[in-house]
């Protein structure tokens, strides 16, 4: 039987507009009420988000998740 599971997505961006917007993994991750330790690594492309915690980002920082996402390998 074959799993189908959610898209995840991958940071291209997100470190980039944190920067450009004066923004801090910390900020970001209070808003999240995640540790700024993953959203550093969400940052960096080490951990992938789902497609709800992509779009909250985007509004977060008023982009569109795609601008700062894009869609992981699923390899």
């Amino acid at each position: 039987m074959e799993v189908i599971t959610a898209p995840r997505y991958r940071a291209t961006g997100l470190a980039e507009t944190l920067n450009h917007q004066g923004r801090s993994a910390a900020w970001l991750g209070r808003q999240l009420g995640i540790h700024r330790s993953l959203v550093t690594h969400i940052a960096a492309g080490r951990r992938t988000v789902d497609e709800e915690r992509a779009e909250r980002i985007g509004q977060l920082l008023g982009v569109y998740p795609s601008t700062i996402f894009e869609l992981a390998d699923a390899s």
